[in-house]
């Protein structure tokens, strides 16, 4: 986990953010205060995933929105949609022991339930970070349009690198055609030392992409993936979205990180979900 202090930062493009750079859809420039919490310096590994399957996440309801089991029910979820597909994993033989890959083809649902486990494991209270929380650690205070800076650098992180123009990434500038180890991209760092927050998985954020209209049932994406082809959605700015229930989309690339609220801080009791105080992680039975 990496410590954020807490801090006052400009939220969203600043009036300098060049035009080609502004995507569709982005943060609404705001000042934002943050309290400190901790987030994790690496998207959450196919190994610590599985920890939750072996321990019997999927079977036990508790960790479980009311929500969130129904979808599990409906569409019999029982791993990640791209758990037995080896180009998601880094052992052909799948053995679930020392695989840095993070985790994708995870629901919102599913990253919550593995939020309120590993609570319960540890005794400290685990999220998905709010997109303020999540925009602050990979930009801090600097105004960065990526991570490491404001200027594009394709060596810098894990993205959809198509030299054909077939829409299918190459891994022409690496290795990696589909997710990379976390952390590989060491020159790819945050100010805050956190890696991949552009590119590689794309990351779930507690809010709602909107809090009424057409897109208020989903929820918030951030970051990119390796099968972002352009830098502006790349950036820190760039807002993107989907369903909760979502696993599959883009060739199963969404993964998530999470945050670690400090004991008697009013960040987790205070943040809205579903226009609602966010319950407490732990033995609740929780509804979203």
């Amino acid at each position: 986990m990496v410590e954020i202090p807490a801090g006052e930062f400009s939220m969203g493009p600043s009036k300098e953010t060049p035009e080609p750079l502004l995507p569709l859809r982005y943060s609404a420039r705001r000042t934002v205060r943050i309290e400190a919490f901790e987030i994790g310096r690496y998207e959450i590994t196919n190994t610590e995933y599985s920890a939750f399957m072996r321990a019997g996440g999927y079977r036990d309801r508790v960790y479980w929105s009311e929500e969130g089991w129904a979808a599990k029910e409906r569409y019999g979820w029982e791993c990640p949609e791209t758990w037995r597909d080896k180009r998601y994993r880094t052992h052909r033989d799948l053995r679930e022991d020392n695989d840095p890959l993070p985790v994708v083809g995870v629901s919102w649902y599913e990253a919550r339930a593995y939020c309120r486990w590993l609570s319960e494991q540890t005794g400290d209270r685990y999220d998905l970070p709010t997109e303020e929380q999540w925009e602050y650690a990979a930009r801090g205070k600097e105004d960065y349009l990526w991570p490491w800076g404001n200027t594009w650098d394709e060596t810098r992180c894990n993205f959809g690198d198509d030299l054909d123009g077939d829409r299918h990434p190459d891994g022409g500038h690496d290795e990696h055609i589909y997710p990379a180890p976390v952390g590989f991209y060491r020159q790819g760092a945050s100010p805050f030392g956190c890696m991949d927050m552009a590119g590689n998985a794309e990351e779930w954020c507690l809010n709602r992409y909107e809090e009424q209209g057409s897109w208020s049932a989903y929820r918030v994406l951030r970051g990119g993936s390796w099968l972002t082809v352009s830098p502006c959605n790349l950036t820190t700015v760039f807002r993107g979205g989907t369903f909760p229930w979502a696993r599959y989309i883009f060739w199963g690339t969404i993964g998530f990180r999470v945050v670690r609220i400090p004991q008697g801080s009013q960040t987790f009791s205070k943040t809205q979900v579903n226009g609602q105080n966010a319950p407490s992680p732990l033995r609740k039975g929780p509804k979203d």
